[in-house]
């Protein structure tokens, strides 16, 4: 299925509206990115499973995916001082 990208802050939107004119009003708004073909036996994207986003789609027209990045520590050795 063809679907339009759009986002907004954290938010990734899928929809099927090349306009995002069924995406609900948000702050900032939503700006369009790309195109981009799904198919439900696709790998995850943006953390959802491809068959997850269209069935969301199919069901409301859009798909909305917040997305949250962890970033975590790790120690990371001295370099040896050198003489």
């Amino acid at each position: 299925m063809k679907l339009y990208k759009f986002r907004s802050g954290r938010r990734i939107a899928l929809t099927k509206d090349r306009t995002g004119g069924n995406l609900p009003p948000t702050r900032p708004p939503w700006v369009y990115m790309s195109p981009v073909e799904v198919k439900a036996n696709d790998p995850p994207r943006i953390g959802a499973s491809s068959a997850d986003i269209l069935a969301v789609v199919e069901k409301h027209g859009y798909a909305i995916i917040t997305v949250i990045i962890h970033i975590t520590a790790t120690a990371i050795p001295r370099r040896a001082k050198h003489k």
